[in-house]
Formats: C-alpha cells, sequence, structure tokens
C-alpha cells in the first residue's frame, strides 16, 4: 500500500467506501466499516499505484433481533380480530431498505413489512396461534433469529348461541349444539 500514508481508499462491495480510513504500514489499512447488507463482499483498495481487489473477503453481520413489541397505539384490529402491527427491534437489517422478510413461527410470513432502519422492521402478524413462538428476519446478510419473542393473542369469547333451527334434543336431555364466537381461535383447524 506504500511506504508512506497516500490517503488510500477502501471500497466495501459494489461502491461504499469507508470511513476513517488509516494506513498503518505497506501492508495493512484500517477502516471503519460502511453500513451494508451482503456475504462474500468484495474489498478493493484504492492507492496511487492502483487498485487491489479480494473476492469473498467480507462479510456483514447477520441480523440479530432483540425483541418484538407491539406498535403503540395499536392500529384497530379487523373485525374478524387480530392481525396487529408489531415492530422487530434488533441491528443489521440494512442501512437501506432491502426488502428483509419476517418470519413468525416455523413458516408464516409477515402479511406486510415496512423496513424501518438498520435497527427496526414493522410487520402485519400473520394469523396464527402460539405463545413463545420464533421470530426470524431474513435478510442479504443472513438470518437472525429470537426465540420465544412473539405471543398470539389468547382466544377471546364475545357470545354463544344456540344453532336455531335447533337439532332436537336426545331424549335423556342436552346436548345441544351452539355456536362459540370470539377472535384469536386460530386461522385453521387445529382442535
Amino acid at each position: 500500500f506504500g511506504a508512506t500514508d497516500s490517503t488510500p481508499v477502501v471500497l466495501i462491495g459494489p461502491a461504499s467506501s469507508c470511513s476513517a480510513t488509516r494506513w498503518v504500514s505497506d501492508s495493512a489499512i484500517r477502516c471503519t466499516v460502511p453500513p451494508g447488507l451482503g456475504i462474500n463482499t468484495e474489498v478493493r483498495v484504492l492507492a496511487y499505484n492502483g487498485v487491489g481487489a479480494l473476492l469473498g473477503a467480507f462479510n456483514y453481520s447477520s441480523p440479530r433481533i432483540h425483541n418484538v413489541s407491539t406498535v403503540v397505539p395499536a392500529p384497530p384490529a379487523p373485525p374478524d380480530g387480530p392481525p396487529r402491527e408489531v415492530t422487530v427491534n434488533g441491528e443489521s437489517f440494512g442501512a437501506t431498505d432491502s426488502t428483509p422478510v419476517v418470519l413468525i413461527g416455523p413458516a408464516s410470513s409477515c402479511s406486510a413489512t415496512r423496513w424501518v432502519s438498520d435497527s427496526a422492521i414493522r410487520c402485519t402478524v400473520p394469523p396464527g396461534l402460539g405463545i413463545n413462538t420464533e421470530v426470524r428476519v431474513l435478510a442479504y446478510n443472513g438470518v437472525g433469529a429470537l426465540l420465544g419473542a412473539f405471543n398470539y393473542s389468547s382466544p377471546r369469547i364475545h357470545n354463544v348461541s344456540t344453532v336455531v333451527p335447533a337439532p332436537p334434543a336426545p331424549p335423556d336431555g342436552p346436548p345441544r349444539e351452539v355456536t362459540v364466537n370470539g377472535e384469536s381461535f386460530g386461522a385453521t383447524d387445529s382442535t
């Protein structure tokens, strides 16, 4: 890199230059990595005597989830109950919107995901059941997961009504058929 400091430029990826680049010696340069996403990213050094490059030399940190919080004030729930919006808080979600994917549970992706910042993503929770459910963020720089990060709402009963016309009661009395109405019973039959 030269016997003296020639103010080299270090690029991570296609065009992101390091800030605070510091020449250490003819064989070492230190720099503060710019925000970004990617794995196996190319690193280039532009020095007075030319350009050097190494493919696949750098990996940005994978996403890390710290917690999941309900958006306050919560948007009104639709008439048939949740979905609701949550914020996934963490780090390394990307300095710009790279369309990350948020999964709640084993495979349910949020119906709407909105990148907010490198440390926050908002998503509309998919229908489902479960407590202590895993949340994952999939981005260009890997996958971040947090076990036990989300609880679906507990079932809520609004009313119980008898089926009309009521089937005839058996000769020895009840049972009769009723309908239990409410929310958060699950998007599919989990019996």
